[in-house]
């Protein structure tokens, strides 16, 4: 990650010093436990299959928020890390899985500590029982049953801090994906009856073994699960491995077998039993190629959403040969509120069109219909679509937003610079203009070209700015975008100064709450790099 410069924290120590113990981690650790002999719980007469799977995930999905909310007491009281993690008891057929890791290695936990505090009272957050309350407080004004439970006596006593849940293969007979959900736990008497609380008498079966609670929709599944993760396990699955290992520890993860979840939402896709036409099917193939795995980290001054694509042939995206877009962004005007820049934006615009039309073509009314519409278009504005929007974007294309598009009601500040047939390009933008002309629109387009460098803009500061700007000033932007030089999608939002910007116009448009949070947002950066296996994509939020 990049290497930042010495920063002092709201005690004034600097941020690369160690951290004090006593000042920055709770000191009470995990309640004793005893593990006994796996044994599995009904908590309630199972109810139909579908009520029983979806009830599972949104509970599951509550219990991890609420584990967010137990971080704050106990999941940053070891700097340790280590121990055994969830997907040790997910099967090692399983087609996804996500997991929320709030025991990570001592680095992650130091990391996030220190960019919570950049936050309006985070270090006082993380420190005492607010997140408790205040995270608590949120499910349960979302949630009837929760309203009614206690955090401190209903939750903290037994839960743990690692959560996964699983989606496998279906059963036997059954069409639909079965979910396991993988509960770390302190106290397996008092998750018991925790969790019997938490699903309110229409909970899962759960099995215990190891100082996890495996959950699944009924007994059959949970011991079948537990059974098979025995024999081998997802977190010894090489593949599951080595698609991970790249990304680091983080307090989060997920990992995707993309042509596995395929086959196993296929009935319900009705793809499996041919009731997709070719064009859907083949595109739905050709979506589902591969895997995906991602992980949340964190450093001392940004947040990362890191993700990776292994053998993927993702829709949207450009192809692995596309020139990087970095370089234009260094010539952007100094007070560039968006930069988005994307390479073989052409080509993808000419893939997604001809997918769509191989869709509607796919039903003949539909098809007809749609033919006839663009037909009409074509005649009415002189436009040949997608050929033109093709041309216009060209093989790189960067489009800027600066200050002035949020301080005007004309149309200004914004501009598109593309690398492009500029003779063509040209044609094009002439058919625009007058368009605009007939409607009386009170926009104009003024547009520069030499050689093969187009840029577009609504007045000639535009144009200048975004072809020889000076570049961005904000340190914070070669934070937000790391290994640019390589990257063929690059997205820069200065997101405090749109706020700033945003209040100034309209002074009720934020709450002060919200305005106190987004104005300690430098930015948020995304950087994409496509290979011939696949991509990488980082999506950063840098503190201030």
């Amino acid at each position: 990650m990049t290497d930042l410069p010495r920063m002092r924290g709201d005690d004034g120590r600097d941020a690369g010093d160690p951290l004090d113990p006593a000042a920055d981690v709770l000191s009470h650790g995990p309640a004793d436990g005893s593990v006994d002999e796996p044994q599995t719980v009904v908590f309630a007469t199972p109810p139909g299959p579908s009520k029983r799977r979806s009830g599972l995930v949104a509970g599951i999905g509550a219990l991890a928020l609420a584990l967010v909310a137990a971080g704050g007491v106990y999941a940053y009281t070891l700097l340790s890390g280590g121990g055994t993690q969830p997907e040790k008891y997910v099967p090692a057929d399983a087609i996804g899985f996500v997991k929320v890791d709030l025991d990570p290695a001592a680095g992650q936990k130091v990391a996030a500590l220190r960019f919570f505090r950049h936050f309006p009272g985070g270090s006082d957050v993380l420190k005492g029982d607010d997140i408790r309350e205040t995270v608590f407080r949120l499910l349960q004004e979302n949630d009837n049953n929760l309203a009614q439970l206690d955090f401190d006596k209903d939750i903290a006593p037994w839960l743990g801090d690692r959560l996964g849940i699983a989606f496998l293969p279906p059963s036997v007979g059954g069409e639909q994906p079965e979910v396991l959900g993988v509960l770390q736990v302190k106290d397996e008497d008092k998750a018991k009856s925790g969790l019997a609380k938490v699903f309110d008498g229409d909970g899962p079966a759960v099995v215990f073994t190891d100082g996890y609670a495996l959950l699944a929709a009924d007994e059959a599944s949970v011991t079948a699960a537990r059974d098979e993760a025995a024999k081998g396990n997802l977190g010894d699955k090489s593949a599951f491995q080595d698609d991970l290992e790249p990304l680091g520890d983080g307090v989060a993860a997920f990992w995707l077998d993309l042509a596995a979840m395929k086959n196993a939402f296929g009935s319900s896709l009705g793809a499996a039993a041919g009731r997709l036409p070719a064009a859907r099917a083949d595109l739905l193939d050709e979506t589902f190629k591969g895997r995906m795995a991602g992980v949340v980290t964190f450093n001392a001054s940004h947040a990362d959403l890191t993700v990776r694509g292994i053998g993927t042939s993702a829709f949207g995206v450009p192809d692995a040969g596309s020139k990087p877009i970095g370089p234009w962004l260094s010539t952007v005007p100094a007070d560039t509120l968006v930069a988005l820049g994307i390479s073989g934006l052409d080509q993808v615009v000419a893939d997604a069109f001809t997918s769509f039309l191989g869709i509607v073509q796919s039903e003949p009314a539909v098809g007809r219909e749609v033919e006839s519409g663009l037909d009409r278009l074509e005649r009415q504005t002189g436009l040949r679509l997608p050929d033109d929007v093709e041309t216009l974007l060209g093989q790189r294309t960067l489009i800027t937003v600066v200050s002035d598009a949020l301080s005007s009601d004309v149309p200004q500040g914004v501009a598109m610079r593309a690398e492009t047939d500029t003779a063509a390009a040209q044609k094009v933008l002439a058919k625009l203009q007058a368009l605009l002309e007939r409607s009386d629109a009170p926009i104009r387009l003024t547009w520069r070209a030499e050689g093969s460098d187009l840029v577009v803009g609504f007045s000639e500061g535009d144009l200048s700015a975004v072809q020889s700007g000076p570049g961005i000033a904000d340190a914070a932007v070669k934070e937000a975008l790391p290994n640019l030089d390589s990257a063929q999608e690059a997205l820069w939002i200065d997101l405090d100064r749109i706020a700033e910007l945003v209040a100034d116009r309209s002074p009720d448009a934020i709450d002060p709450d919200t305005m106190g949070v987004l104005s300690h947002i430098a930015g948020i950066g995304l950087t994409a790099t496509i290979t011939e296996d696949g991509s990488t994509t980082t999506i950063r939020v840098v503190a201030d």
